[in-house]
């Protein structure tokens, strides 16, 4: 049995595993997925050291977690950030939580135990120099005990790569359903649960789910289960038909239809943008239906519930969820994952209720139903339930010990979900209107040779004549502006409006940093003003960097390899000449020459990936890009400290 380890899973374990300050939480469980040939480890949820030996704690413990990552991943091992070869003694906990695996999951034949360490190079207490140590060692079912682990090589290999192993799909979908307010609080908060409870007992044979725009139905309530649509021809699928095979069929479907089309613009964000592969480009897209075949669901909405006296209302429940799944999975094992996942999705909807929402409920109303956002850092997919009304769950703060997310950035925001990425891309939506979204690591595409630094997360990039505006010519440091503002909103930090150039305007001269004279002229700011309305704006500090002349920017730009390491946000260079954007750096090992990565503000154009790159909008610039006798102001802004 090979063990594949996701290369975003291991930089995860590893940057908790050398961290200054002692991680909260120093063993956890491996999510992934087997086949029959290899184990792939995908994410991990990290737990208190009191339930490695309580198996009831710990099966607590998974079901949290099924609610909280795609389903179709399962537990495939433990990690632990230590080396177990110094700590023997550790063994007999770690192969009692692999039994209670074993035990909840009588199908597995295998489990992984991890070991990702510092390992002291030359033995001395005194040598501080350190390297990474992972290791991997596999029990059988057949002798759980300490003796039994065998060591086995873990192969680190990229998502992109992993993709090959598996197919991931969304399932994104209403639930309407009717129910009757009562008046009291305990009474609303009641029905609702009751609603969300039987929606998870409804008999599979209710819903019925299509594949590529519905080209294909699964249907489970009648023996042939695949269903295709009129004029398409599924050919030899059937419910036992591997995923594999099926999308092939789908794809000269969809690759036909689409050569038919000419024209069509490829759209600038691609969830691969914002999830560094942690989804392919394209999930396949998975639609749910109330299936009306079988006579038992009505006008698409399920069995009415009725409590006390008044009238009836509709309410929606939203799912919006991902499934991992083999590329061995039948359609079959498909259908049952789906309605697995719907079910998961509903009971978090319960515990959210439970926990946050009772005190707040009104007696006349039905609010506060939770909705759910997924979000990606690091290696995991997390979905995250959020009020109607804003509010996040009781547990919400205990997520972060549980994923190995440091408190301290607010990674887990709606602000920062899928959902909110994707409505970016669309004109109009969260007041950006079209923006391209540029993601670092898009652009730093360097020989190995250079050791390269860039901005920790994604940014909408701002330009010349965009929102109709025409600031040609004196507008780059407000584009510039909006550019490092719209970091701090897309990390969760605000979810306030990117400011326009007249509320810059009005916003200095507010705070007296300008003249009136400024409000609706064409004058230009600087990095000094932008560091000031950023500290307004957003409560953050703003440091900025002095550099006498262009002839000096080669170091000034080397020195802030340390500011996107720690702080991980765009720099603005302003001063006697035109504003840039800065997203990175880059550094020869060999040389010594430095480049940055320039977001240019002064592009004009399409927010096209393709046509950004060939106008130079996105580049990578060496320090005589710049005027050598001029002055010039680095404004560096800090990422609040919560």
């Amino acid at each position: 049995m090979n063990v594949l380890l996701s290369q975003n899973l291991l930089k995860h374990l590893e940057r908790l595993a050398t961290k200054s300050a002692p991680c909260p939480r120093a063993h956890g469980i491996l999510y992934g997925l087997e086949t029959s040939a290899e184990i792939v480890l995908l994410m991990c949820a990290f737990f208190e050291d009191t339930i490695l030996t309580d198996s009831v704690a710990l099966q607590a413990f998974l079901e949290q977690n099924h609610q909280t990552l795609p389903t179709g991943l399962d537990p495939v091992g433990v990690v632990v950030l230590s080396n177990l070869s110094q700590s023997p003694n550790n063994h007999a906990g770690f192969v009692e939580a692999l039994r209670t695996l074993f035990t909840l999951h009588p199908k597995r034949q295998d489990l992984v135990l991890l070991s990702v360490a510092q390992k002291n190079l030359s033995g001395s207490d005194d040598d501080h120099s350190a390297s990474l140590v992972t290791t991997g060692q596999r029990l059988e079912r057949t002798n759980v005990s300490p003796t039994s682990l065998v060591d086995v090589p873990v192969a680190v290999k990229t998502n992109e790569w992993l993709q090959r192993c598996y197919s991931c799909f969304h399932l994104n979908a209403q639930l309407d359903s009717a129910l009757t307010p009562i008046h009291s609080k305990h009474g609303a908060l009641k029905a609702l649960e009751l609603k969300l409870l039987e929606l998870q007992v409804e008999n599979k044979e209710d819903f019925a789910y299509g594949l590529q725009e519905n080209s294909l139905f699964l249907l489970p309530s009648i023996p042939s289960l695949v269903v295709p649509a009129a004029g398409f021809v599924a050919g030899s699928m059937h419910a036992q038909t591997r995923i594999p095979d099926c999308l092939s069929i789908l794809a000269k479907k969809r690759d036909k239809a689409a050569a038919k089309v000419e024209g069509a613009k490829r759209l600038p964000f691609l969830l691969s943008d914002a999830t560094a592969g942690v989804l392919p480009n394209e999930p396949i897209a998975l639609k749910l239906f109330y299936n009306a075949s079988n006579g038992k669901s009505q006008h698409g909405s399920s069995p009415l519930l009725t409590i006390g006296q008044g009238s009836t209302h509709l309410i929606r429940f939203c799912l919006d969820t991902y499934l991992f799944l083999s590329n061995e999975t039948s359609l079959a094992e498909l259908v049952e994952a789906a309605d697995l996942a719907k079910k998961r999705r509903l009971a978090g909807m319960v515990d959210f209720l439970r926990q946050s929402t009772a005190a707040k409920l009104k007696s006349d109303e039905i609010s506060g139903l939770p909705i759910p956002y997924n979000i990606v850092n690091g290696p995991n997919l997390l979905t995250l339930y959020v009020g109607a009304n804003g509010d996040y769950d009781s547990s919400f703060d205990e997520l972060y010990d549980r994923f190995g997310y440091d408190r301290s950035a607010p990674v887990l925001r709606k602000e920062a979900s899928l959902r909110s990425l994707q409505l970016l891309s669309r004109k109009n939506l969260l007041n950006v209107g079209d923006r391209l979204i540029a993601q670092h690591s898009k652009f730093l595409s360097e020989s190995s040779s250079w050791d390269q630094f860039g901005v920790q997360g994604a940014y909408t990039y701002h330009h010349y004549k965009q929102d109709r505006f025409d600031d040609d010519g004196w507008g780059c440091a407000y584009r510039s502006l909006q550019t490092l503002y719209s970091w701090f909103k897309l990390q969760g930090f605000t979810d306030t409006p990117i400011p326009n150039h007249e509320q810059i305007q009005r916003l200095l001269v507010e705070i007296k940093d300008r003249e009136k004279s400024l409000i609706g002229s064409r004058q230009w700011i600087g990095a000094t003003e932008i560091a000031r309305a950023l500290e307004h704006l957003l409560q953050v500090q703003c440091r900025i960097v002095f550099v006498p002349s262009g002839r000096d920017l080669g170091p000034a730009f080397a020195a802030l390899k340390t500011h996107f390491e720690t702080e991980g946000t765009p720099v603005m260079i302003g001063g006697g000449v035109y504003a840039y954007t800065i997203g990175g750096v880059a550094v020869n090992r060999t040389t010594g020459e430095v480049k940055a990565l320039v977001i240019d503000p002064h592009y004009v154009g399409d927010d096209d990936l393709d046509l950004v790159l060939k106008k130079n909008g996105v580049a990578w610039k060496t320090p005589d890009f710049w005027d050598q006798n001029a002055f010039f102001n680095l404004c560096c802004p800090l990422r609040p400290k919560l």
